[in-house]
């Protein structure tokens, strides 16, 4: 059993140190420590949205999900209110990187969850879920996910979405199917890359 709660602050540089580990290859984890910090601690700010994290016996943090009720509205309103502090965060690789930052974030400012039908307005987006290899396959992530699940059935969603790597990432997809999530589609992201959406229904 894990210590399951909700994130505070002080506890964002262990997620971030979790997200670097576990997103070693991803766009935002190029972006760095400062950017990652302002992003999750967005998750703490939006009453739409949550963060929480796993603590083992040690009372160290081994394990977070991040996401929201409002993909919609949550990604445009994080960076329209906060540009100056992501543009800041992101500036060392804007500058040998410009275009391909400034799409990105341009792009983050349209976001909108990667679900645009009409059926899936009621379910909420798991943007962000790593556990600290060191306790994978002892249920951290089962009950990460089973709390998030809670505390969106509580604010009135009807079920949860996410997208993860369709190729070299099996171990991952297989715990989703194993914990109730049904494979809606694959999608192809801009840089090429085929992600699988997968969506649990709540009954």
């Amino acid at each position: 059993m894990f210590d399951i709660r909700r994130c505070t602050s002080q506890h964002i540089d262990d997620v971030v140190q979790i997200h670097l580990d576990a997103f070693t290859n991803f766009f935002l984890t190029r972006l760095g420590r400062s950017f990652l910090r302002q992003l999750y601690l967005a998750f703490l700010r939006d009453d739409a949205a949550s963060c929480f994290i796993a603590l083992d016996s040690k009372k160290t943090v081994v394990g977070f999900i991040a996401g929201t009720n409002t993909p919609d509205l949550f990604f445009r309103n994080l960076l329209l209110f906060n540009w100056h502090k992501f543009l800041c965060a992101s500036l060392t690789l804007m500058i040998h990187h410009p275009i391909t930052v400034g799409r990105k974030l341009l792009g983050a400012i349209f976001y909108r969850g990667d679900f645009h039908d009409l059926p899936f307005k009621e379910l909420s987006l798991i943007s962000s879920f790593a556990v600290d290899p060191k306790v994978q396959g002892k249920g951290c992530g089962q009950e990460l996910l089973a709390v998030f699940e809670n505390w969106t059935q509580a604010h009135g969603g009807k079920g949860v979405y996410l997208l993860t790597d369709a190729s070299d990432n099996t171990k991952t997809n297989q715990f989703y199917l194993k914990n109730g999530f049904l494979l809606n589609d694959i999608v192809k992201k801009s840089d090429g890359r085929e992600m699988n959406r997968f969506v649990k229904k709540f009954l």
